[in-house]
């Protein structure tokens, strides 16, 4: 998707409250999932190699900072 990191991270948000309303079934069982993300802009980084690695750092500040949440990276971390 062609846009700014705070507009992918507000579209992020609202994919993941969305993906949280849904209800799974499996068996006889109801649930409710959750997901976490990071997100980086190519603008912010010179290589694919440092995109990535920012989005994953991301990531899992999102997981420990309780996780079912966006974070942005931010090119000084």
């Amino acid at each position: 998707m062609d846009t700014d990191a705070e507009n992918a991270t507000r579209i992020l948000n609202e994919m993941r409250e969305h993906f949280m309303a849904l209800v799974f079934y499996s068996g006889d069982i109801e649930f409710h999932s959750a997901f976490s993300c990071g997100v980086a802009s190519f603008a912010d980084y010179d290589t694919a190699q440092e995109l990535n690695e920012a989005a994953d750092r991301a990531l899992y500040a999102a997981k420990e900072g309780g996780r079912n949440q966006v974070v942005l990276a931010h090119a000084n971390q």
